[in-house]
């Protein structure tokens, strides 16, 4: 016999959504709004562009929205376009 007591009737929790989908304005852009996160002394341009590509992504799947990104050495610009 189990040490664990089975309960009935519990409704299943919500699933907590990751705060990185906060950290970014997905969810209140706008087709043709875009927005600029600037460069940071430590990060290299790749890994900052790679960490908000990841977090685009992500608002795709979440919002059913696109996005795209450009950097350059000052940072990285994101717009929506659907």
């Amino acid at each position: 016999m189990s040490e664990f007591k089975i309960e009935k009737g519990i409704p299943l929790a919500p699933k907590r959504r990751p705060s990185k989908s906060t950290k970014y304005p997905w969810a209140e852009m706008e087709v043709g709004d875009s927005f600029f996160v600037p460069a940071e002394a430590n990060v290299t341009r790749r890994a900052l562009s790679d960490r908000v590509q990841r977090s685009a992504a992500y608002a795709k799947k979440t919002l059913g929205r696109k996005f795209k990104l450009r950097s350059d050495e000052t940072g990285v610009r994101i717009w929506r376009t659907e």
